[in-house]
């Protein structure tokens, strides 16, 4: 007997080994393995049953009374499964939506598609669920890239963009977007993004050696012509439609155009360019200007100071010199102001880690006229550090950098955002500009670093106004340190590493020889 109980228990072992095995292979377990795993853990328990065969009874009892409370806890599951409560027991509550999300998500009247891609299918489904619990409109599925393959290359093709896990795909009637930030605030403005009836369309101007839209060829690498397809690629992402625009060649802004970006000119405006555009900003227009420093004194912008100048702007022909030590060890000449200060403006106010360092290559000033039309409003958005000052353009040809008297060396402004007012104080009918002293950062060489992404993106959100954009405020985790004296952490190392598990091997082994001596 003792020996066939032996021999079941390893057979058992065996069994169930073997069934982990096959569910490994297979991606998971089914119903074959499952009874192999079971017949294998019945088989092993028989070792049990040495010289206790006359407790068969109690033993067939304990696994009825086993199963039974399997049986019932299965049962409370399924049952839970479909009645979902969530209770957040944070301060901030930072794992519940605000409620300017519930009562946009509840207003939703119009289906919206939803998909999904991750390797970790279980926590994007968590993250939808908050949502759909809210509201029928929103019919979410998630796929992943792996095993829903062919689905997710109609995504890619259907979004003619690239697909990365955590990407997140959302569809209405015609109108598309996508989003690479699985948060609230980013899901939320994504889903008011694809039901707007009116159309964001971004013209790029062209036509004064800006850079290139598309991918750069080889022919336009060798050249280093500056191309700005991750600018088109960010546009389009977000649901806007991107077209380039040639103002000598059509003589007027189209009424369809949400903004005008002007990236990295290297040319001047014509006289007719010029009028036109001051005229479309004079009637409510917004504009984006990327204007570098002058290549040369024969390339020093007349028209596009006289331009700005009417809004209040002054651009002098000059260069920021900031004497950090990048600039120094790559260049040996301080030319690349370091970003130190983002004034608070809703352009400025998501970038990440707060004040986020970065480096503007070869930046112009700009500043505000003095004095300021009352119509005018300027606000800096970035400026360098206080040990920089601005240098004439001049000087850099000659290479003088003597720096200046003492109190000129200050901040630098080096982006700001202009808003100017018609006379009857119609606030539609604002203009509104977006002027950086640089187009470098802006490239796709150097858009990788992600605050240029935040800068421009949120630019055109300010230039266009999107009321509907739902403000969700931000969920601060408040700083509670857990400070110790030295004596406290000596008597919880003691306790958790010596006195508990002490308890726990005694007190079993205690347990266990009052139990031998009492049989």
């Amino acid at each position: 007997m003792d020996k066939t109980l032996k021999i079941l228990s390893i057979t058992g072992v065996s069994m169930m080994i073997a069934a982990n095995v096959i569910a490994g292979f297979s991606g998971g377990f089914s119903l074959p393995t499952f009874i192999l795993g079971g017949a294998g853990l019945l088989c092993f328990f028989s070792i049990t049953l040495t010289g206790e065969t006359a407790n068969l009874a109690y033993y067939f009892r304990l696994l009825l009374n086993l199963a039974f409370l399997l049986g019932f806890l299965v049962f409370l599951y399924l049952i839970l499964c479909n009645h979902n409560a969530r209770w957040d027991l944070t301060k901030n509550k930072q794992f519940s939506l605000s409620s300017q999300t519930v009562q946009y998500i509840k207003s939703i009247q119009n289906p919206i598609q939803v998909t999904g891609v991750t390797t970790t299918p279980r926590d994007m489904r968590r993250f939808f669920e908050q949502y759909t619990a809210l509201t029928d409109f929103l019919k979410v599925e998630v796929r992943n890239p792996f095993k829903d393959f062919r689905e997710v290359q109609q995504l890619k093709n259907e979004f003619r963009t690239e697909i990365s896990p955590g990407d997140i795909f959302i569809r209405m009637e015609k109108r598309k977007k996508k989003i690479s930030n699985m948060d609230e605030a980013s899901f939320v403005n994504a889903l008011v993004e694809v039901q707007r009836e009116q159309e964001t369309v971004v013209f790029f101007l062209s036509g004064h050696g800006e850079g290139t839209l598309e991918e750069p060829t080889p022919e336009q690498l060798k050249k280093n012509t500056p191309s700005y397809n991750t600018l088109k690629t960010l546009c389009e992402q977000q649901g806007m439609i991107v077209k380039t625009l040639e103002l000598m060649r059509k003589g007027v802004v189209p009424e369809e155009a949400s903004a005008l970006v002007c990236a990295g000119p290297r040319m001047d405006l014509f006289p007719l360019e010029k009028n036109v555009l001051e005229k479309w900003l004079n009637n409510g227009g917004q504009l984006i200007c990327m204007l570098d420093p002058p290549k040369g004194m024969d390339q020093t912008f007349p028209l596009f100071k006289e331009l700005f100048r009417n809004f209040g702007v002054i651009l002098k022909d000059d260069i920021i010199m900031d004497p950090n030590k990048a600039s120094m060890e790559q260049y040996g000449m301080p030319i690349i102001p370091l970003v130190t200060k983002y004034f608070e403006h809703s352009i400025t106010e998501n970038i990440p880690f707060g004040s986020a360092a970065i480096f503007l290559p070869l930046s112009r000033t700009i500043n505000p006229s003095d004095p300021l039309p009352p119509e005018i409003q300027f606000e800096p958005l970035l400026q360098s550090s206080p040990y920089s000052w601005s240098q004439p353009i001049g000087d850099l040809f000659e290479e003088n950098f003597t720096p200046p008297d003492q109190s000129l060396i200050c901040p630098q402004t080096l982006a700001a955002a202009i808003t100017k007012t018609p006379p009857g104080g119609n606030a539609d009918s604002q203009a509104r500009i977006v002027l950086f002293g640089d187009s470098d950062i802006f490239t796709d060489i150097n858009i990788k670093y992600q605050i240029p992404v935040y800068l421009f993106h949120n630019s055109l959100s300010w230039l266009t106004q999107r009321a509907d954009v739902v403000a969700i405020p931000p969920k601060v985790v408040e700083d509670t340190p857990l400070a110790l004296t030295a004596g406290q952490k000596e008597f919880l190392a003691i306790l958790l590493i010596i006195a508990i598990p002490s308890l726990i091997f005694f007190g079993g082994l205690g347990f266990t020889l009052i139990r031998r001596r009492m049989r």
